[in-house]
């Protein structure tokens, strides 16, 4: 099980970045660095996806006031990139989103952005070119102060903030510099639980709560719309802000642990229900498996569970390719409510029909963890581990040339996964032509390559055969050693 790469920013004397070994051993990687946020913070926020890491040395990190970089594998970070107007009121200092990792095919040119809460309550979009250290912004739309999900989707990413009446859907795009805001789909209020995930159909999706007590599925086709209800609450009362749900896929359908209130609201917990993409992804035929892929703890009374009856019980998924490659595994990490110092209760969703695994607890509820799918080891690599790093894809003959470099030390084997839409990568990506660097192609890898972090290799992607075409930006390539 891969370690997850994690920011602890608030409730503590200063931020630190911490590693989530085998996904619930929380232990310390860095010194602490940044401001003090002792003070600073709802209980019911939640930030996900601050860490990320480019290879074995290098490693960057979002706080309030800008984007931080350690060069020594995590030991220590100093400030990279101050943002312009950080806002600097309680809550709206940690309404910022997380790392993201984009590739602009036109310029064959790869940032890292993210957006923060601006000091006059705007959204400002930033974004770091890894080339040469260009750092820009981009003034967005006046956004609210309760945290919702985000997600990658192509090159833009994707977020909700604020909750009910001021709750906001908005996407920011990097590559374009473009903010766009969306109204919600019919007049409907999207409150703070929600998670996003891409189908296996290539769309985007959102599961939510809303103003009609129900979980719902929203679906992205550059406006939003709503699908239908995939759980009704049976209950008068708005889930608590601070509440989070979570959505997958598993390749084929969408998968969701879903909030369920019992009719007397003395028992909230989680239902599990599958979208099958066999009915296009309609939530109102939502198959639901709860007695079987449940754990009767995380169950309410009336789905013959134990769970209490707090409302801020939250879900978050990690979903990865790394931890055994060309497959995905889902993680739940769940807690019994949003108290910061309150240990997540990790599990692994088995498949439906098998209940939950339990993994073990650890960590905080207070702590930024990977969100959503995936894809590449950025968000859960450690320090001295093998890693493999894409420069650029430039167009070529047959195909797109991949420049990269390997770090570890010694000599690797390294071979590429690929997907479309920000997809888990887990198919293996057709190589073609010679190797340059010191290393040989045998069929769909290249070995024998020198993992001194500096010694540029290069192969072709066959793009062609793989079934994408040139200057695709919805293409997804995974490196990995083998």
């Amino acid at each position: 099980m891969a370690d997850w790469l994690s920011v602890t920013e608030r409730g503590v004397s200063q931020p630190v970045v911490t590693r989530y070994v085998g996904g619930f051993t929380r232990t310390l990687l860095s010194a602490a660095f940044g401001t003090n946020l002792a003070a600073e913070g709802s209980d019911t926020l939640f930030q996900a996806n601050c860490v990320f890491q480019t290879d074995s040395d290098t490693a960057y990190c979002v706080l309030f006031d800008g984007l931080h970089r350690s060069t020594d594998g995590g030991a220590t970070f100093a400030l990279l990139s101050a943002f312009a107007s950080p806002a600097a009121a309680t809550d709206s200092r940690i309404g910022h989103g997380g790392i993201h990792f984009v590739y602009d095919a036109g310029n064959q040119e790869t940032f890292l952005a993210g957006y923060y809460k601006s000091s006059t309550g705007t959204a400002r979009g930033w974004r770091y070119r890894l080339s040469d250290g260009a750092f820009a912004e981009t003034i967005g739309p006046a956004i609210g102060d309760a945290l919702g999900s985000e997600i990658l989707y192509g090159t833009t990413i994707h977020f909700n903030q604020g909750n009910g009446t001021s709750q906001g859907l908005y996407s920011w795009d990097p590559i374009a510099q473009s903010w766009v805001t969306y109204g919600s789909p019919g007049g409907i209020q999207i409150w703070g639980s929600n998670c996003y995930a891409i189908g296996s159909d290539g769309l985007l999706y959102m599961a939510t709560s809303t103003s009609f007590q129900a979980a719902d599925l929203l679906n992205f086709d550059g406006a939003w719309n709503r699908s239908g209800a995939i759980n009704t609450y049976v209950d008068s009362f708005a889930l608590s802000p601070g509440q989070r749900m979570a959505l997958w896929s598993d390749g084929v359908d969408l998968q969701g642990t879903i909030t369920h209130i019992d009719a007397s609201s003395t028992s909230v917990g989680w239902r599990h229900y599958t979208i099958t993409a066999a009915s296009g992804f309609d939530p109102t035929v939502a198959v639901n498996s709860t007695a079987t892929t449940v754990p009767a703890s995380l169950r309410t009374v009336n789905d013959g569970g134990t769970a209490g009856a707090t409302r801020d019980k939250r879900v978050i998924v990690v979903q990865d390719t790394e931890t055994t490659p060309g497959t995905r595994r889902t993680y739940l990490a769940f807690a019994g409510d949003d108290t910061p110092s309150l240990p997540w209760s990790v599990r692994e969703f088995l498949g439906v029909g098998t209940l939950y695994g339990f993994l073990g607890s650890g960590g905080a509820v207070r702590d930024s963890l990977p969100q959503a799918s995936r894809n590449g080891g950025a968000y859960f690599y450690t320090p001295g581990q093998d890693g493999v790093r894409i420069l650029a894809v430039v167009g070529a003959a047959g195909g797109e040339r991949i420049d990269f470099v390997a770090s570890g030390g010694g000599t690797v084997d390294v071979q590429f996964r690929r997907a479309a839409k920000q997809q888990g990568a887990t198919v293996i990506a057709t190589l073609i032509g010679l190797a340059t660097g010191g290393g040989t192609r045998v069929g769909n890898q290249v070995q024998g390559v020198t993992a001194d972090g500096v010694t540029v290799n290069t192969i072709v992607w066959d793009f062609f055969t793989d079934g994408f075409s040139n200057g695709q930006a919805l293409a997804v390539l995974d490196p990995e050693t083998v």
